[in-house]
């Protein structure tokens, strides 16, 4: 119980582009710096047997995206879109640990449309969740995981683009 933080530094960068069969389909240099910053907190009252907590995640970005043929393309910096979680709620047991999980994206970063330094999306989202993961074995050496999430994106206020919604499904 009680408030943390979290920091993620997430980099990405590609020289190229490839197609589904291993052809180069561009050249350039993209590159994306993601400063993930998470404040996590827990209670110490449970909820349905569960514990309760909730988090945000406020990111700063970089983006840069230059093509050999185009030149640049786009390129922005600044406060990125936030995700909230306000309702967490977390099972724990010998063989088994279950989260369940709503939470949004807020459109806090810069969008214009038609800009190319846009580091918002211009929309909210919002998100169902749910990870599972059991122990197979009793010192929890083995076990097997799943992951899925229920996006529900709503319409780009400037452009009117409705991104539609994405369903994610994930196991280990």
């Amino acid at each position: 119980p009680g408030f943390s933080y979290s920091n993620l530094l997430a980099i990405y960068s590609r020289d190229k582009f490839v197609g589904p069969h291993g052809e180069l389909l561009a050249t350039g240099q993209q590159s994306v710096v993601m400063d993930l910053n998470s404040f996590v907190w827990v209670s110490k009252r449970r909820i349905l047997g569960a514990k309760f907590s909730m988090s945000a995640t406020l990111p700063i970005a970089n983006n840069s995206l230059t093509s050999d043929v185009a030149g640049a393309i786009s390129g922005g910096q600044g406060f990125a879109d936030s995700y909230y979680q306000p309702f967490i709620l977390g099972w724990d047991t010998k063989r088994a640990a279950i989260r369940s999980v709503y939470g949004f994206l807020a459109p806090t970063g810069e969008f214009k449309a038609g800009a190319n330094d846009n580091v918002g999306s211009g929309y909210w989202t919002h998100a169902v969740s749910s990870g599972q993961t059991f122990y197979l074995t009793k010192d929890k050496a083995t076990s097997v995981s799943a992951f899925q999430m229920y996006e529900i994106h709503t319409t780009q206020a400037e452009t009117e683009i409705h991104p539609g919604q994405t369903l994610n499904l994930d196991y280990s």
